[in-house]
């Protein structure tokens, strides 16, 4: 039956990519656009032509995205936002997902990708993990997107799970993020998404991605001490979620029965 169902996916993945690199070049022109007509100002205005063409791109694409909790993320005041990063789809799902005008701390590496790499340098804040002045400058700027009310996206994980687990071990920069400007931690956890595309694998499949919201965790009064016991909490939390509601894991849950 998978030797069956082979062609078929082989044709979706390249319907798929070739959806994805044409809606990718329409958001493009469309941010420069915004860009060059409103400047900084050009923020918000961009995340809502992004999430757009996003919802476009998953009615004709196969792949769907139910949201849980988003009254959470709604009354949850500016915060840093932390989440599972497990596949290439998450690109996708994540910006979605997030509240409007969310701005995530990305690696600088990323501004060498043609087309994404200006679009992160647009709609994030970038840093150079290996410069101590350009981590300052990130801390400054994460500072004031805070104080303008948009909230701070990071993957704890710092790159993709790869691995057969539901999460990679946790760094400490979101946490200390969180704690040193006393802004509380919101987990969001997608699950699905290594079924749609696993990791190392080429090939795509229809299907849907779920994200939870979970309750927020206030960090006032915490100290940098307070780093490893409440990214353990966030760990579990995340970990916890996962389990329970991916579906590659509730696979191996019954081949190991």
């Amino acid at each position: 039956m998978k030797y069956l169902l082979l062609p078929f996916q082989i044709i979706y993945t390249i319907y798929f990519l070739l959806l994805y690199a044409v809606g990718l070049t329409i958001s493009f022109f469309g941010t420069l656009f915004l860009a060059l007509l409103m400047g900084k100002k050009a923020h918000v205005t961009i995340y809502r032509f992004y999430k757009a063409w996003i919802s476009v791109f998953f009615t004709i694409s196969g792949v769907r995205m139910k949201i849980y909790g988003k009254e959470i993320r709604d009354n949850t005041p500016p915060c840093i936002i932390v989440s599972n990063h497990s596949t290439n789809i998450d690109m996708i799902t994540a910006p979605f997902a997030l509240p409007l005008g969310a701005k995530p701390l990305a690696k600088i590496e990323l501004l060498k990708i043609p087309i994404i790499g200006y679009q992160f340098k647009i709609m994030s804040v970038m840093v150079d993990r290996k410069n101590k002045e350009s981590r300052a400058r990130s801390m400054l700027l994460l500072k004031k997107t805070l104080e303008e009310g948009f909230p701070i996206f990071i993957y704890p994980e710092g790159t993709r799970n790869r691995t057969e687990t539901p999460l990679k071990e946790f760094y400490d920069g979101a946490f200390k993020i969180a704690i040193e400007m006393q802004k509380p931690i919101l987990p969001l956890v997608t699950v699905n998404a290594r079924n749609i595309w696993p990791m190392g694998s080429i090939l795509i499949k229809p299907g849907l991605v779920k994200a939870f919201y979970l309750s927020p965790i206030d960090t006032k009064g915490m100290t940098e001490a307070d780093v490893p016991i409440i990214k353990q909490q966030v760990y579990e939390l995340m970990k916890e979620c996962i389990l329970k509601n991916d579906v590659t894991f509730a696979k191996k849950s019954i081949q190991s029965a």
